[in-house]
């Protein structure tokens, strides 16, 4: 997976793209930038680092650390 794109929970759209040519990884670091927008209007950039566990098949838990302009944020999710 070398990006990835659509709604989000701020009622807007998200962009986020990996700088590895090969993508997102389960088991290492994975450096990122990503744009978007929330309440559809408000745009938004972001930049940092995601750790993927995988947890069998295409399943991975990922843990993101990184910032929202320059406001730092921790992000988990569940990609299936």
């Amino acid at each position: 997976m070398t990006r990835i794109s659509g709604i989000n929970l701020g009622l807007g759209y998200s962009m986020r793209h990996y700088t590895s040519s090969d993508g997102m990884r389960p088991g290492r670091l994975n450096f990122y930038w990503g744009w978007g927008t929330l309440v559809l209007i408000l745009p938004y950039v972001e930049f940092g680092v995601s750790y993927p566990i995988a947890l069998g098949g295409e399943s991975q838990f990922v843990v993101d650390l990184g910032a929202l302009y320059i406001i730092p944020y921790i992000g988990l999710s569940f990609h299936f």
